[in-house]
């Protein structure tokens, strides 16, 4: 049960940060059909939103492997070693310096085919992973009877 509530601490900071990420509703405004610095700098804070989502969503796969965890859908998502390791390259870049602002790490991921989707697809497994093994509404049925 433990290692279930690490995981979910894990992926629960990863998902608090992916609801602002999906709900950002980023308006460009365009001047003369170029961008406006402000609407540049709202891209960048919303690029860097959603960078910092994938590196933790890294940090719960790295959790799986480690702890030698198993799910079908959660082990078929991870087979895919190229995705893995460049999340993996991907959350280095992140949470690292670089010098290099735009480093090949950090691009090689994003640009790899499907990254998005496979992103998102690895994120809901795990949610579905925890809700039907961690019994959340039995503890939150508990702590109201204290």
């Amino acid at each position: 049960m433990k290692t279930i509530i690490a995981l979910h601490k894990h992926w629960y900071t990863a998902d608090a940060l992916k609801v602002v990420v999906c709900d950002d509703v980023i308006k460009i405004d365009l001047e003369d059909g170029l961008f406006t610095f402000e609407a540049l700098g709202d891209l960048h804070a919303a690029f860097l939103r959603i960078s910092t989502w994938y590196s933790l969503l890294y940090v719960v796969v790295d959790c799986w492997i480690d702890l030698r965890m198993k799910d079908d859908e959660i082990d078929f998502l991870l087979s895919n070693k190229k995705m893995v390791e460049g999340l993996r390259q991907f959350h280095h870049a992140i949470s690292h310096y670089q010098g290099d602002p735009m480093d090949s790490e950090l691009m090689t991921f994003l640009e790899q085919e499907e990254s998005e989707v496979w992103v998102r697809k690895t994120h809901q497994a795990f949610k579905n992973y925890i809700e039907k093994h961690l019994p959340i509404e039995e503890m939150f049925a508990f702590v109201l009877r204290k």
